[in-house]
């Protein structure tokens, strides 16, 4: 008995969807976004490929917009939506990973600061009733909470 090579239609549009359900659902809009800016770049430029010579000047590019902390950010997103949706691992190209690595040097993150109970504490005895009533009790309700926490 020899075997068919037909596919229905409808298994067809599902495998078409179904790299789509890889990547993380609740930042799916990110992926596409920035997928999305790298295709418009390079159809800017005219090119028709993804390989290392091309990442590498688009992430040059970034440099002069982003921290690195955020290029590198976009290029874990990149690396994930070029593997789903062109089956293009952009982790073995060398040149590009030691650029990143070699940016990376020296950098030190910015800490956020941190709002403090002594801070809050100022702010309810020394800011004005009438202006910061409502703020102020929301602040007690909320030092409340943190200190009967479980």
């Amino acid at each position: 008995m020899q075997e068919s090579n037909f596919v229905p239609e409808i298994i067809l549009q599902e495998a078409e969807e179904a790299p789509l359900q890889l990547l993380p659902a609740k930042s799916r809009e990110q992926y596409e976004k920035v997928f999305s800016e790298f295709n418009e770049w390079k159809a800017k430029r005219g090119v028709m490929t993804i390989n290392g010579e091309v990442l590498l000047p688009y992430f040059l590019n970034l440099k002069w917009k982003y921290a690195i902390s955020s290029i590198w950010s976009k290029y874990s997103v990149l690396k994930a939506s070029i593997n789903v949706n062109k089956n293009i691992d952009i982790g073995k190209y060398s040149k590009l990973t030691a650029y990143l690595k070699s940016e990376s040097r020296g950098y030190k993150a910015k800490k956020a600061a941190v709002l403090e109970r002594a801070h809050v504490e100022e702010f309810l005895t020394r800011a004005c009733d009438k202006k910061y009533l409502m703020i102020k009790v929301i602040s007690l309700n909320l030092l409340d909470i943190v200190d009967n926490k479980p």
